[in-house]
């Protein structure tokens, strides 16, 4: 055999290895991450630790069904600073809700998983749903991810599977425990609703501290202030939506000048934010 005979004969056979060696490694699944991107947004899966990354440029979130069945949300970081959110030693919950005397949320164990999904939107926001059960609840936790944007939109739907009637009652929209190494130099800034009465349309900026808690309630009696001279309360027994507080809340950490907003659907009797530094 000549030198050329054997050199090009000895590399078929390698190319040939090399092309065995990429199917099996596929078909084993060692390439574990799947993506799918829209812009500069984008949602990705590992199977092998039940993880899915998904963000823009500006923000991104990681969430996980570990080995214990909890679903959590385990890292929430600003990309243009590199400050991660997720601090201290809580678990970031991402949903709750009580059935009877029994409150289920993302900490509980004993979670499983049964599928995700990740679709493209009509204006190219990608949308990743995650669902998972236990012996009564069947939740899906949605995502929506706006590419070129810090924003990312997200409920929980919960379904009874439980065979028998429950009674369901305080459904979170979201639950997260954030910035809490950062509580020091964290405000919250938070305004007042629209409804009749002096007062209102306010930012307010309230210190969080080690010992601050409140709960803010569509239904609180409004902050009603003296303004150019005047106080008026003219908002009768109409408490829904945002005539008593807006949709928007924000924690930030003023010392480094960046943070966390939030909004929501206003509709209806919302009992929408409950904050603690604990």
């Amino acid at each position: 055999m000549t030198k050329n005979k054997w050199f090009y004969r000895n590399c078929l056979i390698v190319a040939c290895l090399v092309a065995i060696l990429i199917l099996m490694t596929q078909s084993l699944g060692i390439e574990k991450a799947a993506a799918d991107t829209s812009g500069d947004g984008y949602v990705t899966y590992d199977s092998n630790t039940q993880t899915w990354s998904f963000g823009t440029a500006e923000v991104e979130k990681k969430i996980q069904l570990n080995a214990s069945g909890q679903f959590l949300l385990t890292s929430f970081k600003n990309k243009k600073t590199n400050q991660e959110y997720i601090q201290g030693t809580q678990h970031s919950d991402e949903f709750q809700i009580k059935t009877g005397n029994t409150v289920y949320s993302g900490s509980t164990a004993g979670w499983i998983y049964d599928t995700h999904s990740i679709s493209t939107l009509s204006q190219g926001e990608l949308e990743l749903q995650v669902t998972f059960h236990n012996s009564v609840l069947l939740v899906t936790r949605h995502y929506v991810v706006y590419p070129s944007t810090g924003a990312i939109r997200e409920w929980t739907d919960f379904k009874n599977i439980s065979g028998s009637s429950q009674y369901f009652s305080s459904p979170y929209m979201f639950k997260q425990r954030v910035m809490q190494n950062d509580i020091d130099n964290v405000d919250l800034h938070y305004m007042t609703g629209g409804g009749n009465f002096t007062g209102s349309g306010m930012l307010k900026t309230v210190p969080m501290t080690t010992t601050y808690a409140r709960t803010f309630d569509s239904y609180d009696y409004p902050e009603v202030t003296t303004v150019d001279g005047h106080y008026e309360f003219g908002l009768g027994s109409y408490e829904q939506g945002t005539a008593v507080y807006d949709s928007l809340f924000v924690f930030r950490n003023h010392s480094s000048s960046e943070g966390i907003w939030l909004s929501f659907d206003y509709n209806g009797h919302l009992n929408p934010l409950t904050t603690t530094a604990t």
